[in-house]
C-alpha cells in the first residue's frame, strides 16, 4: 500500500478550509443568539428594575414633606429652655462677633462646657435673621431639609446592601419615624449630627469603593466635625483602624491625619477642663436612672446630694458608683449589662415630655392628626423587633470583623456597636440614640436579606 496515497476518508486542505469555515460560521451564530439573549434580558429587566432616581425623590420627598410640615405647625413650649438656649445664645454671640460665650453681657468670657459644631451652624443663621422667631424658623427649615437629605443618605446606602426594592425599607422607616421627624423641631443637635455623621460614613465607604485619597481626607474631617457636634462619636474612627489599613495601606493616614486636625484644637482648648463626660457617666450611675423616687426618673440628680460632686470629674464619678455598686452587685450589674442597653434603644424618651417630644409642646401632629398618630404607633410597634435583630446582627458582624462583610453592613455595625458600648458607660437616654436609628435600620434589613439569599442559595444548590 503506497503510503503516500491520500486517504479519501480525511478531508483534504480544501476539506479542512470547509470545517474551520463551518466551525467559525457555528461560532458567530451562537455568539450573536447570546448578544441577542443578553439584549433581550436587558430590555426586560430595564422595564422591570425600579427606577432608583424616582424612589431616591419620592423618600426625600416624602421626608422632607413630613418634617416640615411638622415644624411649621408644632408649637413648642419654651424653645429656648435648657440646652436650647445655650446653642442659641452661643450661635449669637458668634455671629455678632462677641466669640464663644454664653455671657450675655460684657466680658464674653469664652467657654469650653459646650463643643462648637452646632453653634456654628446656627451662628450662621442668626446672619440671616432679624429677629429671634425668624432664627427660629429659619433653623427648622434647614433642619428639615437636612432631615430630608439624611433620608437620602441612607437609601443610597441602603442600595449598597440591598440591591432591590427592599432596599427602601431603612430609609422609609427612617423618613417616618417620629423621633426623627420630632428632632427638627427643637433646637437641638440631632438633625445636624445625624446628617454630619452619614456623610462621614458615606465618604468612607465611597472611598473603599473607589480609592479616592480625596474622598478618605473628607472622611476624617467630617468625624472630626461630627465629634464637634456631639462628643460620643470621638472615638469612632479608631475603629476603623484595622479595616482603613488593610484596605487602603498608607492612604490610611489620611483619615487620622484629617480628623487629628479637626479634633486637636478643640481638645486642646478644653484640656483639663470640666467637660459633659462626668456629668453623663455620673447620670448613667443611677439604676433605672432613678436614685429613690420613681417620679424623678431620668432626673436623679434632683433628690441625691452627692450628685454634685460626681459631676465634677470623672473619678469621683467612678468612685462613688463603685462604692455603691459594692453594697448592690446584682443590682448595678444587671442594669450596667442588660438593662441600660435596653433604655438606650427603647421607644421611651425617659427624660422628656412623653411620645417623641424632647420638650413639652403645646401642640403637636402626633397628638392631634390621626395620620400622624398611626404613624407614631407603627413605628412604635416594629421599633422592638427590629432594634432586637439588628443588635444581635450587629454584635454577630463586630465579632466577625474580619470575615470581609460588606462594608456598609459593616460600618454600620460598628456605629450600632460603638454607640452601645459608649452608653453602657454613659447616659442611656434615648435620645441619643436617635442619631444612629439609621444605622440599626439598615443592619437589620440588610441582614434580613443577606439571611433570605443564602437561604434561597442553598435551596436551589438542593434542586
Amino acid at each position: 500500500m503506497n503510503m503516500f496515497v491520500k486517504d479519501k476518508k480525511k478531508p483534504g486542505i480544501t476539506g479542512y478550509h470547509q470545517l474551520n469555515k463551518a466551525l467559525a460560521e457555528k461560532r458567530e451564530k451562537v455568539r450573536a443568539a447570546k448578544e441577542k439573549a443578553a439584549y433581550v434580558r436587558s430590555e426586560t429587566e430595564s422595564h422591570q428594575r425600579p427606577n432608583y432616581y424616582l424612589i431616591s425623590f419620592a423618600i426625600f420627598s416624602l421626608a422632607l414633606i413630613l418634617r416640615l410640615t411638622y415644624a411649621i405647625t408644632v408649637d413648642v413650649d419654651l424653645p429656648f429652655r435648657a440646652d436650647a438656649g445655650k446653642y442659641a445664645l452661643l450661635g449669637f454671640n458668634l455671629a455678632t462677633g462677641h466669640g464663644y460665650s454664653l455671657s450675655m453681657a460684657v466680658p464674653y468670657e469664652a467657654t469650653s462646657y459646650i463643643t462648637p459644631g452646632y453653634p456654628w451652624l446656627l451662628s450662621s443663621i442668626w446672619s440671616f435673621s432679624s429677629n429671634q422667631h425668624q432664627f427660629y424658623m429659619i433653623t427648622l427649615m434647614v433642619q428639615s431639609v437636612l432631615g430630608a437629605l439624611s433620608a437620602l443618605i441612607v437609601y443610597r446606602l441602603s442600595l449598597r446592601v440591598i440591591p432591590n426594592l427592599f432596599s427602601i425599607f431603612p430609609a422609609l422607616i427612617f423618613s417616618v419615624s417620629p423621633w426623627m421627624i420630632a428632632s427638627v423641631s427643637y433646637v437641638l443637635t440631632e438633625a445636624w449630627f445625624i446628617f454630619c455623621l452619614l456623610l462621614s460614613c458615606w465618604c468612607y465607604i465611597a472611598a473603599n469603593e473607589n480609592n479616592k485619597r480625596w474622598l478618605l481626607f473628607a472622611c476624617g474631617i467630617l468625624f472630626g466635625f461630627s465629634a464637634l457636634i456631639r462628643p460620643a462619636i470621638l472615638s469612632f474612627p479608631l475603629l476603623l483602624i484595622p479595616h482603613a489599613v488593610k484596605t487602603f495601606k498608607k492612604s490610611a493616614l489620611l483619615i487620622f491625619v484629617s480628623w487629628l486636625l479637626v479634633i486637636m484644637p478643640w481638645q486642646i482648648h478644653v484640656s483639663g477642663k470640666a467637660g459633659l463626660a462626668a456629668p453623663s457617666i455620673a447620670l448613667g450611675g443611677y439604676p433605672d436612672l432613678i436614685h429613690n423616687d420613681p417620679t424623678l426618673q431620668g432626673r436623679p440628680y434632683q433628690e441625691d446630694p452627692e450628685y454634685q460632686l460626681m459631676s465634677q470629674s470623672i473619678s469621683n464619678a467612678t468612685s462613688i458608683i463603685s462604692q455603691r455598686a459594692q453594697k448592690e452587685p446584682d443590682k448595678y450589674l444587671r442594669w450596667y449589662l442588660f438593662e441600660k442597653p435596653q433604655m438606650f434603644w427603647s421607644g421611651n424618651i425617659i427624660a422628656g415630655a412623653g411620645g417623641p417630644h424632647i420638650y413639652s409642646v403645646n401642640y403637636s401632629l402626633f397628638d392631634n392628626v390621626t395620620i400622624f398618630d398611626a404613624i407614631e404607633k407603627s413605628v412604635q410597634t416594629i421599633h422592638t423587633p427590629i432594634y432586637l435583630f439588628g443588635l444581635f446582627a450587629a454584635l454577630f458582624v463586630f465579632a466577625t470583623f474580619f470575615r470581609g462583610h460588606n462594608i456598609t453592613l459593616l460600618i454600620s455595625s460598628l456605629l450600632v456597636v460603638y454607640f452601645t458600648a459608649v452608653h453602657v458607660v454613659m447616659a442611656p437616654l434615648p435620645r441619643y440614640g436617635w442619631p444612629v436609628h439609621w444605622a440599626i435600620y439598615l443592619v437589620a434589613f440588610s441582614s434580613a436579606y443577606l439571611l433570605w439569599l443564602k437561604f434561597v442559595t442553598k435551596e436551589k444548590g438542593k434542586q
